[in-house]
């Protein structure tokens, strides 16, 4: 017989048996109400904190915030007001790990509006463009009508220099919006440089408004006004009065007025000019200089030399208006003269810059290249020069030497991007394909996380027909990773197209609303290509879209691709 194992001719006792039930039912309702207790304890002590975090923030005490809404996140990962505390201390401390914090609020169910605002505003700051692109479009399809959303898309693009989608998103915005006045200023200045009719009749309304009824902003639309040559005598008058009414002791306020009052008075253009010249003679030197400035922007040439003479040498602005106003007076002669003073205060760079400019207009050619030589090696002490001297170049019509500077400038680690980029600028518009896609292989490698780029590359490989397997392959991976991305989808479809994949490249399109100004032309031309290509698509549909199409701006590979569905006359065109 055991001392320990029951005996087995012993009788069995109930009460034992009822005994051990009980103890067997206690431990299992004990198990089974420890989860949600232990839960509770959780989420009170989580609310306790977050309570806490949010006292901290409150008044100022940031890190101690941030302490309590990293201890609510480490014990209840799923809580998005303790991820949004978290990522609003970072953001305050301006800290970019508060990216990391905001994607995973807005990859979240429980993301808001506000929620998109900070990321897209924390791209913007610290000039992560990818994120911001990566967030805009998928925020403007959950908050189409989210007048905030609208505005920063307009800023986007106007950074991205897509002017046409800026302008876009800027008049949706101030539909909503009519109030915002620097809006409605940036949205004037991009369809002025857009140029078309249509838009510089718009932005003449705008700035008129802007002019007469804005306190802040009268000025510089003033400015911009007084550059349309057909402004009637009811719009100076208004100008002018409306200069006057404001009453600035600003001397630009006084010389817009005065530059107004020459056009509504050509007859009094030679008193007018004499008492500038007077005014600034009596003035400051910057006063002086202004007054010098103004007659320059008027063409007065002849005023200026005789305004500034002797005081030429005082500073460098004073020289370069003296100057500039030789050139346009044609006199080459003189102002070589002028460049080969002793006392000249002028950087030897910007002197040999134009004396070069100076044998050019002489015909002394040989000369010039000289002067040219000696310029680009001056600047490559100084990243400015070398911008300045790019940028003067291709001005003047000299592309090559332009794109020897650029190339110099993306070989240098701060200013490596400004010269890629201007560099394909320069073979964009040139509409070389083979020497675009090798400065974005260049520009990749320098900067490898910029996911435009390798979509860029994607789609130069398939416009040309090269490594088009592995550039489809590519595209479908950024897609599957940023679907909202119109740019990656547009790829996508081309991919399709080149392996003959109709269906799959139609699908891509399957449910949206395109708005087609804001596409560019070469995903216009992508977008009729499948619908032409499509089985189940009426081809005048594809006819209609692409005359459409602004062929100017296609490249020839993207006009091929919509070549079969425009009218024979224009088929020829490229």
């Amino acid at each position: 017989m055991s001392l320990f194992l029951p005996d087995p001719n012993r009788p069995a006792n109930p009460r034992r048996r009822w005994t051990i039930a009980v103890i067997l039912v206690l431990a299992l309702g004990a198990a089974l109400s420890a989860k949600p207790l232990y839960q509770k304890f959780k989420q009170k002590r989580a609310g306790s904190l977050l309570e806490e975090g949010l006292v901290f923030q409150r008044d100022g005490q940031l890190d101690l915030a941030y302490q309590r809404g990293r201890a609510v996140v480490d014990l209840m990962p799923e809580n998005m007001a303790a991820y949004r505390l978290v990522a609003q201390v970072l953001t305050q401390q301006k800290k970019p790990e508060a990216l990391g914090y905001w994607g995973r609020i807005v990859t979240s169910k429980e993301a808001m509006e506000n929620d998109y605002l900070a990321i897209l505003d924390i791209g913007f700051q610290m000039n992560y463009m990818d994120i911001v692109e990566k967030y805009l479009g998928e925020a403007l399809q959950k908050f189409p009508d989210s007048k905030d959303l609208l505005k920063r898309a307009s800023l986007y693009f106007s950074a991205k220099n897509d002017l046409d989608r800026s302008v876009y998103f800027a008049q949706k915005y101030l539909l909503r919006a009519p109030g915002d006045e620097d809006m409605r200023l940036l949205m004037s200045r991009q369809l002025l440089t857009l140029g078309q009719p249509q838009n510089v009749a718009v932005a003449r309304t705008n700035l008129l408004q802007l002019a007469g009824n804005s306190t802040l902003l009268a000025l510089p639309s003033i400015e911009i006004l007084t550059r349309f040559s057909d402004l009637s005598h009811s719009e100076m008058e208004m100008m002018v009065a409306r200069l006057t009414s404001l009453g600035s002791q600003d001397p630009k306020f006084e010389l817009l007025a005065r530059q107004l009052d020459v056009r509504l008075h050509p007859e009094k253009r030679s008193a007018i000019f004499a008492e500038t010249m007077e005014r600034a003679k009596g003035g400051t030197l910057r006063e002086f200089a202004e007054g010098a400035k103004w007659l320059f922007q008027q063409s007065a040439f002849a005023e200026v030399l005789q305004l500034v003479g002797q005081r030429a040498t005082e500073n460098k602005e004073l020289f370069l208006i003296y100057a500039d106003s030789l050139a346009g007076l044609g006199r080459w002669k003189d102002l070589e003269k002028a460049l080969m003073q002793p006392d000249l205060p002028l950087e030897k760079f910007f002197q040999e810059l134009y004396l070069g400019r100076v044998a050019l207009e002489l015909g002394r050619k040989g000369e010039a290249d000289r002067h040219w030589k000696d310029a680009y090696s001056l600047a490559q002490a100084s990243p400015n020069a070398l911008q300045y001297y790019a940028e003067y170049c291709e001005k003047i019509g000299r592309i090559a030497d332009s794109e020897s500077a650029y190339r110099t400038l993306s070989q240098k680690q701060q200013t490596a991007k400004y010269g890629l980029l201007n560099l394909l600028r320069l073979a964009e518009a040139e509409g070389d394909l083979k020497n675009i896609r090798m400065l974005l292989k260049e520009y990749e490698g320098k900067f490898p996380n910029e996911t435009a780029v390798k979509n860029d590359l994607n789609y130069i490989d398939l416009l040309t027909g090269n490594n088009v397997e592995a550039a489809k392959s590519q595209a479908e991976t950024l897609f599957n990773q940023y679907p909202s991305v119109f740019a990656f989808r547009t790829t996508l479809a081309l991919g399709y197209l080149k392996k003959r994949e109709v269906q799959k490249a139609t699908d891509l399109y399957k449910g949206l609303t395109l708005d087609w100004m804001t596409l560019l032309p070469g995903w216009q031309a992508v977008y009729v290509s499948v619908l032409g290509s499509s089985s189940v698509t009426n081809e005048s549909s594809a006819g209609q879209l692409a005359s459409l199409i602004n062929t100017n701006r296609l490249k020839t590979s993207e006009f091929e691709l919509i070549k079969p569905w425009l009218p024979k006359n224009v088929q020829a065109g490229k």
